[in-house]
Parts: structure tokens; C-alpha cells; sequence
């Protein structure tokens, strides 16, 4: 009776240690109104334009969560998507300096800011590489032998958090023949839950898929990659 009891136990224990580690955090559409709102106040244009990000954004955001925010939205509402490099193949070096100098990027140069922005406010961050189902993607397609997409995770209270401010800023569209980026401003991909960013980002390191249920290439490029 007492080894059922401790089994029962440890495994809840289990569940309830990987619950906190994904908790995904909430915010509502009013919230990031109001975030969005503030990070459009932020204004850089002269001089060392990272750092000024840096002391904005420290100085609006109260804490860890709100900077985050801010970054994201900052980035997402700022930044625009490089369709000629992506076109073309022939990419700038994702540096926060010649990102935010040129005020354009493809997915490297917005996970690459974005993190940049976290790690100078002390915030724990990485850029995470992998596969991502975007622009060019199509239904049974063969799997990619190179990674094609960078975003982010980023450490609050302790709890890892997904974020692609790329795919929160806009997409790219066919119009007349021709590519163009359509900004479009979407949460989904702030604080993202991880069964749903699994259905269109595979991380090439599988700690960053950062649920139970790990899933490889094959599944994910399949039918099979729903994670229940």
C-alpha cells in the first residue's frame, strides 16, 4: 500500500515539475494594446541605437516579463522583413547594429536582436536554430537537411518561454508575381505554447521543443507531428 502511495506520488511530482517548466504565460489582447502602444513611444535614431534600446525598454518595463513584452513588440512593430536577401540568398550578418541601422532583417537578424536585447537586461536567453514550416513550405514536403529558421527562448521566473518576433511581425505574400512583406502583428508567437509552436518550428536541439512528447524530423514534416 505504502510503495502504490509512493509511486502515485512520485508521479504526480513528475507531471507537476514538467506543468511548471512549460507554463505558458497569459496576456490579454488589452495588455498587449497597451505594450504595443508603449513600445511605439520608443524612439531611436542617432548614436548607439542598441543601447538606447536597452535603457528604454529597462525604463518602461517594471520588470523581467514587461521587458520582455516590449522587446517583442518593439522588434515586431519596428522591423522589417528582408525579402530581397531571403530572394536572393546573400544575407547581412545578423548584428544588432546593422539590424537596427537598417532597420530590416530576415529570421536570423530578428532572433539575434531580440536576444541581444534580453542578455543586455540581464534576462536569460537563447537563439534557437531549426526547421520552420513559412514562406515556401508546402504539404508532403522532404524533409530539410539544413535548418531554415531562427527564433528564440527566453527564461522568466525560472520557466523557459518561446518567442519568434519574425512571425509576430508579418509575413510574405505574392502580389502581381512579386514577394512582398505584409506587416501583420499577431501574439500567438509571444510566450508561444509549445504543442502549438511544435506544429510549425522544430528545433534542431530537442530540449527546445520544451514538452513531454519529443517528436523528430519525419513526424514533423508528416501527418504524425500532433502533439497530444
Amino acid at each position: 500500500m505504502r510503495l502504490n502511495s509512493l509511486v502515485l506520488t512520485l508521479f504526480l511530482l513528475q507531471i507537476s515539475g514538467f506543468s511548471e517548466l512549460n507554463a505558458q504565460i497569459e496576456v490579454s489582447d488589452k495588455d498587449l494594446q497597451y505594450y504595443s502602444a508603449l513600445s511605439k513611444e520608443i524612439e531611436i535614431k542617432n548614436g548607439d541605437q542598441f543601447k538606447k534600446l536597452v535603457r528604454k525598454i529597462e525604463k518602461l518595463g517594471k520588470n523581467d516579463q514587461e521587458r520582455v513584452i516590449l522587446a517583442y513588440t518593439w522588434i515586431a512593430q519596428n522591423i522589417n522583413y528582408d525579402v530581397r536577401a531571403y530572394l536572393s540568398k546573400k544575407y547581412r550578418p545578423p548584428y544588432s547594429k546593422i539590424v537596427l541601422n537598417d532597420k530590416k532583417a530576415v529570421c536570423g537578424g530578428f532572433a539575434d536582436l531580440f536576444n541581444e536585447l534580453c542578455l543586455a537586461m540581464n534576462i536569460e536567453s537563447e537563439t534557437v536554430l531549426g526547421y520552420a514550416k513559412g514562406a515556401g513550405y508546402s504539404e508532403n514536403q522532404k524533409p530539410l537537411e539544413h535548418p531554415n529558421h531562427a527564433w528564440n527562448a527566453v527564461k522568466i521566473n525560472g520557466k523557459w518561454q518561446l518567442i519568434d518576433s519574425k512571425w509576430g511581425s508579418g509575413y510574405i505574400t505574392k502580389v502581381k508575381g512579386k514577394y512582398q512583406y505584409k506587416r501583420k502583428f499577431k501574439k500567438k508567437y509571444l510566450f508561444a505554447s509549445p504543442e502549438m509552436f511544435l506544429k510549425t518550428h522544430l528545433p534542431e536541439d530537442v530540449q527546445w521543443q520544451l514538452t513531454k512528447d519529443k517528436i523528430d524530423k519525419a513526424q514533423f514534416y508528416s501527418e504524425q507531428n500532433v502533439i497530444r
